[in-house]
């Protein structure tokens, strides 16, 4: 432990030089104001929050990735030099999301130097521009049993013109013994959807009994095949199925699937979470919210929960309103459930909303909300985040220097122009 705290600790050097050289240019700067100011200090205390501890380094990697800000481009590519292994694959993975070309160089040197994992994340993100060697070398790990590629690399080789190597490799986990690498296969066929890809699944169901079943049936439901309603169905009222089976229906579509769901009689509140969000799917507003609405006071923390998990994936204005009210529910858990949601649907109309949450007493709210101001809100907002940037919490600090440098780089006139 002490000898990975110290090569934590000794290799730095990379955004450590950055930090100290944004914060220098803060202090020159001083309080005048203006946004390249507070641009300027927003960067400084992203890079030196994430250099107080490798889980602020590590958050911070992840806000990078999903980030448009140009600044923090630089910080992935920083990370992925890095020699630490967490470090490295978590900025690697945001290179993934980022190909831009300061990121190829840094995908094609991490494709060259570095072993296991870090090369197969490197070799991914590069053959999906269109790299042959890095294609070339993922299709030959399936042939390597000490490789264990990934699910996302399984997926591309598959629809890349490698199915037939990908099937065998598969075809082979479902038969073995381990059940975590069949539930994975069952996973991955549900990506992958073919032919006979959905026959394995079928295979599948066969080869589980009971509980076991769920993953199988769950990749069924990703295929969204109505001629498959029928192969599912039967274990809508099975013990440790239920609500698997109504999240496949809900995703298969057809009138057999809506027949099937509203024949059901399940006296227990989450599953009418669950069949009300598949009648949702499946067109039957009317039905859903005589299901869900009443939901949304129930008692059971376990229900709200589920509730906004389930309205998640619905991007209608009906479930964006019944998602606001879960985001301010007593229960942090739902809290954070739901306004995760609204951050991946909602826009410029819920400004105001996220302004709200951003000041939540717990950090984990805040800074989904900040997160998400920094996605689509306007100049208005940084006022509101500036302060953010002394806050005791280092999660919040990062998500407002992130939002901060987002928002500048968007509503500056050299954006618009």
């Amino acid at each position: 432990m002490m000898h990975e705290t110290v090569r934590w600790l000794g290799t730095r050097s990379a955004y450590a030089v950055a930090a100290v050289a944004a914060i220098a240019v803060l202090a020159a700067v001083g309080c005048s104001g203006g946004q390249n100011a507070l641009k300027e200090k927003a960067l400084g205390i992203y890079k030196a929050t994430m250099q107080e501890n490798k889980s602020f380094e590590i958050y911070g990697l992840q806000t990078a990735a999903r980030s448009t800000a140009p600044e923090t481009l630089q910080i992935l590519i920083d990370g992925a030099a890095e020699r630490a292994y967490d470090i490295s694959y978590q900025a690697l993975l945001g290179l993934v999301d980022r190909p831009e070309p300061g990121a190829i160089d840094a995908l094609r040197a991490a494709y060259q130097e570095k072993r296991g994992a870090l090369k197969q994340i490197a070799a991914l993100a590069l053959a999906k521009t269109g790299d042959e060697d890095a294609k070339s070398w993922l299709a030959a790990q399936l042939d390597d049993p000490a490789a264990n590629p990934s699910p996302e690399i399984l997926v591309f080789l598959a629809k890349a013109g490698e199915d037939e190597p990908v099937r065998k490799l598969l075809s082979k986990r479902i038969a073995g013994e381990n059940e975590d690498l069949r539930d994975m296969a069952y996973a991955v066929l549900g990506e992958i959807c073919t032919p006979s890809a959905k026959q394995m699944l079928l295979q599948g169901l066969e080869r589980e009994h009971g509980a076991r079943r769920k993953e199988a049936i769950a990749g069924i439901g990703k295929c969204a095949d109505p001629e498959m309603v029928d192969d599912v169905a039967p274990f809508a009222n099975t013990q440790g199925l239920v609500f698997a089976t109504i999240e496949a229906l809900g995703r298969m579509g057809g009138e057999k699937s809506l027949k099937t769901l509203t024949s059901l009689k399940l006296d227990e509140p989450l599953a009418e979470v669950y069949i009300g969000a598949a009648l949702w799917k499946l067109g039957d507003k009317e039905g859903a919210l005589a299901k869900l609405q009443p939901l949304l006071a129930s008692e059971d923390v376990t229900v709200r929960v589920n509730l906004a998990e389930q309205l998640a994936p619905l991007t209608d204005p009906e479930v964006h309103g019944m998602l606001e009210k879960l985001a301010t529910d007593s229960d942090k858990n739902v809290r954070v459930t739901a306004i995760r949601a609204l951050r991946e649907h909602g826009g410029p109309e819920l400004q105001a909303f996220f302004v709200e949450r951003a000041k939540d007493a717990d950090y984990e709210v805040s800074t989904i909300a900040i997160e998400a101001l920094g996605a689509f809100a306007d100049a208005s907002v940084l006022e509101t985040l500036r302060p953010m940037l002394e806050n005791d919490n280092p999660y919040v600090k990062i998500a407002a220097a992130n939002a901060i440098l987002e928002i500048v780089d968007r509503t500056s006139p050299k954006a618009k122009g």
